[in-house]
């Protein structure tokens, strides 16, 4: 349903893919660690995406990471309806 309506917009879509290493990792404040971020929550740390006006989607892979097809993409956008 999703791309259906980004189609129809003619919304600009935009898929991060992280594959690991330092650049998707954030600092713990209690521990001052890096640890990965989870990018399924891309738009709840950043929510100034959202003035983008588009679509972003986002797949990570991590050193144990097995997905199947139906786990690829994960929408975090809000939908429009």
């Amino acid at each position: 349903m999703e791309y259906k309506n980004d189609k129809m917009t003619k919304k600009p879509r935009i898929l991060l893919i992280y594959t690991g290493g330092t650049i998707g990792m954030i600092k713990d404040y209690k521990t001052n660690a890096l640890k990965a971020f989870d990018f399924s929550q891309i738009i709840e740390k950043i929510p100034e995406l959202q003035q983008l006006d588009c679509s972003i989607q986002s797949v990570s892979f991590g050193k144990r990471t097995r997905l199947n097809s139906s786990q690829c993409l994960v929408s975090r956008m809000p939908s429009s309806a």
